[in-house]
């Protein structure tokens, strides 16, 4: 079994401070319809659905980035929605809040956006969701690293006159 301090380190801190955040203004908005436990239940389970749909959008949006195809795009939504994973991403586990965060940053690093710090923060999310974010890191680090050679390489071509 688990001692009770090692169960403390297995969840990162973002999840539960969200739905513990957005349980409180469900009892604030509704005092006389829920305890707190039953609040933060609710808003895990509805920051986690919402998460999802954003998810399954943005991988979407990714999807057509990377494979240049629409039907593709919308076949590893609809795959990715239908997974046998779906019950954990519509239920009150970081999964969808992690898959949100980090399709949105990997879709900002391939759309190049003009402010490559923006995707780091997404994936700085995921990793403050959950410990496999961290390895995030590694693409956003290749990512400037081609990002830099580009700008090499266009510095060394001549100007037309």
């Amino acid at each position: 079994g688990w001692r009770e301090h090692e169960w403390s380190h297995a969840f990162f801190p973002l999840y539960p401070v969200l739905a513990s955040r957005l349980g409180a203004m469900l009892r604030f908005s509704w005092p006389w319809a829920m305890c707190e436990s039953d609040s933060i239940l609710m808003a895990g389970l509805v920051l986690s659905n919402l998460s999802f749909v954003a998810a399954a959008i943005a991988l979407l949006e990714l999807s057509r980035k990377v494979l240049g195809s629409d039907a593709l795009a919308f076949r590893s939504a609809i795959l990715f929605c239908m997974s046998p994973a779906t019950p954990f991403f519509s239920s009150f586990y970081s999964e969808s809040l992690f898959a949100l965060f980090t399709f949105a940053g990997f879709l900002l690093l391939e759309i190049e956006h003009p402010a490559p710090w923006v995707a780091a923060i997404s994936l700085s999310a995921a990793s403050a969701t959950r410990a496999n974010g961290i390895l995030s890191t590694l693409l956003v680090a290749y990512h400037c690293v081609l990002r830099t050679s580009r700008g090499v390489n266009r510095s060394d071509e001549t100007p037309l006159q």
